[in-house]
């Protein structure tokens, strides 16, 4: 398993890395540009995406990279929180409920179980809808629809 990104919790989460014995198969890159995750997409079989709420109450509304995972033919597993749920439909990704581990891995077995034909299959749907549905074309059409309807 790849992180890509840092964040507050790198530390804690390496410290429990090495504590369990998982230091071998987690691979922490740090923070990647876009062309970088472009030119590395393929070679990952999904997204992992377990949005929350900080205990200030901070949360992710529009998760952008759940929309880039998408173009780039990544399968999602994420949380059931608003803009997640705008975005993902099942036949592209999995939805667990938010602050659930066990639920996270249970949808991360599963999809490592998926076979070749199944992820492909995942893979255009994903793109196909995002391509339908986020473009910048598609988003002022329907936001010309609801100014219109008013």
């Amino acid at each position: 398993m790849d992180i890509v990104g840092d964040g507050p919790l790198k530390a804690e989460l390496m410290s429990f890395c090495k504590q369990h014995g998982l230091i071998h198969a987690v691979s922490f890159l740090g923070s990647q540009n876009a062309d970088w995750l472009r030119s590395h997409a393929q070679r990952y079989q999904g997204l992992i995406a377990p949005f929350t709420i900080a205990n200030n109450g901070d949360m992710d509304t529009g998760p952008l990279v759940l929309k880039e995972a998408l173009a780039l033919g990544i399968p999602i597993i994420t949380t059931n929180l608003v803009g997640c749920t705008e975005i993902l439909c099942p036949d592209i990704g999995v939805m667990i409920n938010k602050d659930s581990p066990e639920q996270l891995a249970t949808a991360i077995t599963s999809h490592q179980l998926k076979s070749h034909q199944e992820l492909k299959t995942q893979r255009e749907l994903g793109y196909r809808h995002v391509m339908k549905t986020f473009t910048a074309t598609a988003q002022a059409q329907q936001l010309s629809q609801w100014i219109e309807a008013l």
